[in-house]
């Protein structure tokens, strides 16, 4: 070989080892996106053929499980301004119950809310939300992820005055070393927040990132995919339901579970107008019903109990119920159009149950009182007379209705232990074990008969 033939060699190997040198970057970044492509195959391939939300967010939490080692994993979605976990998957519930909602409220318990008017959400979670992420910061990646595989390594979170949230400590407090709170992005906007924890120290690292952050892009596109077709379809069964309904009063809420899998609340989806007077109730919606109405689960748990049974079975049923809060009855379809929603349908039957008593008062008069009947309730007001009694005490029925027992006898109050709201109870309760009983009295008439 003659020397211009070596240096054309020696040249051409140095040219090909600079080249080299100068794709490894590359080859490497390529790798990274090859496993990342991969762990995205294995998701869509274990959420199967046509899988809903909740199928395809239990998939990719069960991969990247795998994939990184982490005992733990869940995803955050929006519900009524919070975002608590819809999926979890490894966390104990204890840590569930403490860490699973981001608002953030003062010392006298109220929602906290910032300029704009939006619910002040609260740690890292909440500052990927709301945008607030620095792409400079030692703890957050360009993408905006908040990664830490130590969480007692001394670096400071708000190492340099932002306007960042203080930590909770939650994941600290659980035992949780390594952590990665990863954003679910939909044309640049955080819709949620996929998370993964692990008690073990360094499981979360740039090069564990490099693979993780665009296989969970890529999974965020596909979720927000299915959560617009389940949002439409949504949509389109209520626009069906409450076609029939609309004069009556409805409810389309979201249901809400506590740590054991008992209901605790709900909040409201859509109402009509029907629905705000009837209850008296202004703005509901994405309020939760202990704001809107307190107290009313506890006065009312077979109504909650219904609730419960229509979402789960996902079989409609009818109830009618005296809301005594109200003083009404009322007739109440529940539906169930969407996983972990109902529908309820209210119709007002107060004036037809009110004509039903009447007419059993009138009938047990007519089948068991000869003279001048009256109907008292526990106060001794008048809430029904005969004819006859009309005629004997020389007042119009109406008159009656306006009264009580003590105008036209006011020694009864004395005679029969009356004198006080209490006593008159007691002897309310006591004439109901009784079934019947019988005294004696005397009637003024309207003339002073």
């Amino acid at each position: 070989m003659g020397f211009d033939a070596r240096r054309r060699r020696i040249r051409d190997e140095r040219l090909g080892s600079e080249r080299e040198l100068k794709k490894r970057p590359a080859a490497r970044d390529g790798d990274a996106q090859a496993a990342a492509d991969a762990l995205v195959g294995r998701i869509l391939d274990a959420a199967g053929a046509r899988p809903d939300s909740r199928q395809l967010m239990r998939a990719a939490l069960e991969q990247l499980r795998d994939h990184t080692g982490c005992e733990a994993a869940a995803i955050r979605l929006e519900e009524a301004g919070d975002y608590p976990y819809v999926v979890e998957q490894g966390f104990p519930a204890k840590y569930l119950a403490t860490d699973n909602s981001l608002l953030r409220r003062g010392p006298d318990r109220n929602l906290l809310h910032d300029d704009r008017g939006r619910p002040v959400l609260e740690c890292a979670c909440g500052d990927i939300i709301r945008g607030k992420a620095p792409a400079d910061h030692a703890r957050f990646t360009a993408e905006g992820t908040f990664w830490t595989g130590s969480i007692g390594d001394g670096t400071s979170y708000d190492d340099r005055g932002r306007t960042l949230s203080p930590l909770r400590g939650r994941c600290a407090a659980g035992g949780y070393e390594s952590v990665a709170c990863i954003p679910l992005r939909a044309h640049d906007e955080v819709y949620g927040i996929l998370q993964l924890n692990s008690r073990r120290k360094h499981l979360i690292t740039p090069e564990v990132l490099a693979v993780v952050e665009p296989a969970v892009r890529a999974f965020a596109a596909h979720l927000r995919e299915r959560l617009a077709d389940e949002a439409i379809r949504s949509s389109e069964a209520l626009h069906q339901a409450l076609s029939s309904a609309m004069v009556e009063a409805f409810a389309y809420c979201r249901l809400y579970f506590d740590e054991t899998g008992a209901p605790n609340d709900w909040a409201y989806v859509a109402t009509n107008e029907a629905f705000l007077q009837l209850f008296g109730v202004s703005d509901p919606i994405a309020k939760r019903n202990s704001q809107v109405m307190p107290g009313w689960q506890e006065s009312y748990p077979e109504v909650v109990e219904v609730f419960e049974r229509v979402v789960k079975t996902r079989r409609p049923e009818r109830l009618e119920r005296n809301l005594s809060g109200l003083k009404k009855w009322l007739v109440m379809r529940v539906s169930s159009p969407a996983p972990d929603h109902f529908l309820a349908v209210f119709e007002d039957i107060s004036e037809r149950k009110q004509a039903e008593e009447g007419l059993l008062r009138a009938e047990f008069t007519l089948n068991h009182v000869e003279d001048y009947p009256m109907w008292l309730d526990v106060e001794g007001h008048i809430i029904e007379v005969s004819e006859s009694t009309c005629r004997h005490l020389e007042y119009t029925r109406d008159e009656l209705l306006g009264m009580t027992v003590f105008d036209i006898d006011p020694l009864l109050a004395a005679n029969e232990g009356y004198t006080s709201p209490e006593e008159r109870a007691r002897s309310w309760e006591r004439s109901k074990r009784r079934g019947t009983f019988t005294v004696e009295s005397e009637h003024r008439t309207k003339t002073g008969r």
